[in-house]
């Protein structure tokens, strides 16, 4: 199974959709293009082969509640005339770049843990070339607003295009519901999600650290660090660091802890160390965030 990765920043970009009604005798027009086309089946079966890199083949079926996806610059052409009327909801979109395709294997690295999914898709959405939806109704809704905003569009033309990211993210969520617990988990996975479990466990001892995790674990520091950064996307020492300063940043939000107390209950060895660290990656210091918070949710009666 393919799985296309799009992007929202840079946009995937929605160019144009419908909805198809084909007669019986009809059949899907061999052709390659530079857009991708998401297609959503609402009556009868339509056979469509895709030929790929190195002449590799996919054979993809719409058919009623299922999404099928065309990739971009591959070749698809039909592969029966239909013997009676068939009907899709269909959009094609335009990458940013080049098209990223997954297979199963990258995937089920992703799908297997809520902290990898929210860390690889915080700003992507992950399409699977053919998914059974087992709530349409709401991707079918999205659909006809995404198609009627196209008709009749608001004052805004931005909405076409956040219809069709709430499209994106609809079909994601469903993605992750149907494959999270059936695709083979790697060992590369499973190690990382032992990594990840541990620093939730510890991740206010300032002990915590790339080499004890590796020690904890019996690995060489490089071979974990790149096992991590293979399927999260970020460096180990950087991830613990963004989990470290989001706690400071919610205790500096919700309580008035002074700061020298805050930078060890978020797992920093010092206070210098603490600060340094959250003026590098926040741009200001912790008082001048407190104060930030603090003057924009001021409420008078």
């Amino acid at each position: 199974m393919n799985f296309l990765y799009c992007t929202f920043e840079p946009l995937t970009k929605a160019e144009n959709g419908g909805c198809a009604i084909l007669p019986p005798g009809w059949i899907h027009p061999t052709r390659n293009l530079p857009t991708s086309v998401l297609i959503m089946g609402r009556k009868g079966k339509v056979l469509i082969e895709e030929k790929g890199i190195e002449e590799e083949t996919t054979e993809i079926e719409i058919c009623p509640n299922r999404i099928a996806l065309l990739i971009a610059y591959r070749q698809h052409k039909g592969k029966i005339k239909l013997t009676s009327t068939a009907s899709y909801y269909w959009v094609h979109f335009i990458h940013p770049q080049k098209p990223v395709i997954l297979k199963d294997t990258d995937v089920s690295r992703l799908f297997n843990n809520p902290a990898i999914i929210k860390q690889r898709l915080s700003n992507a959405a992950l399409i699977p070339q053919q998914l059974d939806l087992q709530e349409p109704d709401y991707v079918f809704q999205i659909f006809r607003k995404f198609l009627n905003e196209q008709e009749n569009p608001s004052y805004i033309s931005w909405k076409f295009q956040l219809l069709f990211q709430e499209l994106l993210i609809a079909i994601t969520e469903a993605a992750i519901s149907v494959y999270k617990s059936s695709l083979p988990l790697s060992s590369g996975s499973s190690l990382v999600n032992s990594i990840i479990s541990m620093i939730a466990d510890n991740l206010t001892d300032p002990d915590l650290s790339v080499k004890s995790i590796a020690y904890n674990f019996h690995y060489n520091p490089d071979y974990i660090g790149r096992q991590f950064k293979s399927i999260m996307g970020i460096p180990l020492g950087k991830y613990i660091l963004n989990l470290r300063i989001k706690m400071a940043m919610k205790f500096l939000q919700e309580t008035h802890e002074t700061i020298a107390n805050i930078a060890p209950k978020c797992g920093f060895v010092s206070l210098r160390h603490f600060l340094r660290q959250f003026k590098n990656e926040k741009g200001m210091t912790p008082s001048e965030l407190r104060h930030r918070f603090q003057a924009i949710h001021i409420n008078f009666e």
